[in-house]
């Protein structure tokens, strides 16, 4: 069967690696490393599963040359030592065994670190940190330098008797030689700093190392960035000549992605960034070079990646989180499935499990991601069994899809005209489209696996006991959260799912918002682009205290762009004739003028069904918000969990 992209499913080359299509898996941090950075049976199996799916090349994840100094996460993997080549050699063979090309990328991360981490006080080019409020770095010798080049040759030999076809070296997103490369952390006034060609020296030096160690014909190549995206660092333009300069030395590919950590949100991308919106500097930088470029842009949909290559806009297509989001992307594009894959939504909770939680990497979109060995068992059940499930949002989608999975007769009931429940509200702020992504995907799973879905149904305890069924998945979801405030009965008072639903049509007024995490800022966002003047007030002590790291950066910056006004340490007490009368931390009073109250300071979970059931003789299963009020990340496992134990 001829693919219906024929640019994308062309075999490609890396030096002499010849590569089965052109889709690739980005090095991502999974923290599935053991605790003394050696490879796991869960990380063999996360590359395998990818390269099952139909992957040209797996790029395994950032492997340190130099431990503890260059570790920069508890389980950090490691190649700096011999004893870390048989697992690896375990990775490689894995990956392989399914026809995909297997690749290490290897690094020092320099000073983006923590003194916990790596033993003692970050190391770096200068005494500058990589960003606000990260560690000073201290800077490196001379010698410490040259031994540093000679721990990337070393790792790099490593990775060829592990049996690797390729090796990336790290040279991006403000690690080590990123940081040596880049105006804005490479202070140094000796022959490792200055201008372009000073800066580049470390780089050069590891390339010609690692070039020498392996040899000539061996693929190798360097990730880079295509902008630092920072005041004071490199520029696009600069960067096209350090391509020419990197490319020259002995490189067969360049792997171009961007961002220093300060701009970390243009590196691992929220939700309202378009598809491909960063293609522009492998572009540019293709233009300047003579090896083919890796592409790293937010690549969602296939049809998009082999557009790209038809224009001559990239060689190679990286994918990241979309890879995270459905191991089966490339098989489901060569076979013409294109609508069943399971599209990324930006969400970044696997940045956040990783990198802030320091858990296993999740996904709400994948479940099963880090869990496969936990689901191998996802078989028919012995008995067929009556499930109703009662609540058609996020939880109860998943819930009726897992169960009805494993052969049982499922009927889905929700109250409302349409089945999505909050993430129905939460796809309407600006740039919250690809929510609605993840509902296609519920919403198709269900019809593919025969759910039975009903509409509009109230259900009661004499609803369920006329069903009769062999157990029940409550998903109910959650309810406003109504804080101790006065008068807020009033009738200026809506909620945030008011304003979102649009039962509150809010246009042109002055505003006050009671909370300013998550659901409260993208409120804010959606009124303010509908023409009103918002102001937020937070108890807590930051505006979006519950986002994580990578939003939070992105959602402040639009927040300031939209006009929208967030005091933190800020308590409302009492709905007030002129607006909102609240109190900061330190006792200084505050009025905010507002037409329209909106109140967004959390949820309860809806349990009065839940708690109704439970005289009956029959397995209830609580899911989701009607549990506990959390992300969608939990309320997707959730229902995934209960749908597998019924």
């Amino acid at each position: 069967m001829q693919s219906p992209y024929p640019h994308l499913f062309r075999p490609g080359r890396i030096g002499r690696m010849e590569i089965r299509n052109r889709i690739v898996m980005s090095p991502m941090g999974t923290n599935y490393a053991s605790d003394t950075g050696g490879v796991t049976e869960r990380m063999i199996r996360h590359y395998a599963e990818r390269a099952r799916g139909g992957t040209g090349l797996i790029i395994v994840e950032n492997t340190t040359v130099q431990y503890p100094q260059g570790r920069g996460a508890v389980a950090h993997n490691r190649i700096d030592r011999d004893e870390f080549i048989p697992g690896l050699n375990r990775l490689a063979e894995a990956i392989q065994r399914y026809g995909a090309k297997a690749a290490i990328q290897i690094n020092h991360v320099g000073a983006l670190t923590a003194s916990h981490l790596c033993g003692g006080e970050p190391v770096g080019p200068s005494d500058v940190p990589v960003a606000p409020g990260r560690p000073t770095p201290r800077p490196l010798s001379v010698d410490e330098i040259q031994e540093i080049v000679r721990c990337f040759a070393a790792a790099a030999v490593r990775a060829v008797r592990a049996g690797f076809d390729g090796v990336e070296i790290h040279g991006a997103h403000g690690y080590l030689i990123s940081q040596f490369l880049s105006s804005y952390t490479n202070h140094r006034t000796d022959g490792y700093g200055g201008g372009l060609e000073g800066r580049a020296r470390f780089a050069l030096e590891v390339i010609a190392a690692v070039r020498q160690a392996v040899g000539r014909g061996f693929p190798l190549w360097m990730r880079i960035n295509g902008d630092d995206f920072v005041e004071g660092g490199n520029t696009r333009e600069e960067y096209k000549a350090l391509a020419r300069m990197l490319a020259q030395a002995g490189l067969d590919a360049l792997h171009i992605s961007a961002a220093f950590p300060a701009a970390h949100h243009k590196q691992i991308e929220p939700m309202r960034f378009p598809q491909g919106w960063k293609l522009y500097l492998a572009e540019g930088i293709r233009g300047v070079v003579n090896v083919p470029v890796l592409a790293a842009s937010v690549i969602r949909e296939p049809a998009f990646a082999d557009e790209a290559i038809a224009a001559g806009k990239m060689d190679f297509a990286v994918l990241g989180r979309g890879l995270l989001a459905d191991p089966e992307w490339a098989n489901k594009a060569r076979e013409g499935q294109a609508h069943r894959i399971r599209r990324c939504i930006s969400c970044n909770v696997c940045s956040k499990s990783r990198s802030v939680d320091g858990i296993p990497i999740r996904c709400t979109v994948n479940p099963f991601l880090g869990r496969e060995e936990v689901f191998d068992d996802f078989a028919p059940a012995p008995t067929p069994k009556r499930v109703l499930v009662v609540g058609g949002g996020p939880a109860g989608m998943e819930a009726a899809w897992a169960a009805a999975r494993r052969g049982h007769r499922v009927v889905l009931c929700e109250r409302g005209a349409e089945l999505g429940g909050q993430m129905m509200l939460s796809s309407r702020p600006p740039g919250k489209e690809k929510i609605l992504w993840l509902h296609d995907t519920l919403t198709r799973q269900l019809r593919e696996a025969g759910v039975e879905v009903r509409l509009g149904v109230d259900v009661t305890p004499e609803y369920v006991a006329a069903q009769k069924p062999d157990a029940v998945i409550v998903a109910t979801g959650g309810k406003p959260l109504r804080p101790p405030i006065q008068r807020l009965d009033d009738a200026r008072v809506v909620t945030a799912w008011d304003v979102l639903s649009g039962k509150a049509d809010v246009q042109g007024k002055t505003v006050a918002m009671i909370g300013a995490g998550l659901v409260a800022c993208e409120t804010a966002l959606y009124l303010a682009a509908r023409g009103n003047r918002v102001t937020m007030v937070e108890m807590l002590d930051r505006i979006a205290p519950d986002v994580e790291p990578t939003t939070r950066i992105d959602l402040l910056e639009e927040l300031e762009r939209a006009g929208v006004i967030g005091y933190a340490a800020c308590r409302a007490k009492e709905v007030a004739e002129e607006g909102l009368a609240c109190e900061f931390a330190d006792g200084r009073p505050a009025l905010f003028a507002a037409d329209v109250i909106v109140l967004a300071a959390g949820a309860q979970a809806e349990r009065s069904l839940a708690d109704a059931l439970a005289s009956l003789d029959v397995p209830v299963y609580v899911v989701g918000d009607a549990a506990q009020p959390r992300r969608l990340v939990n309320a997707i496992y959730e229902g995934l969990l209960a749908g597998w134990q019924v």
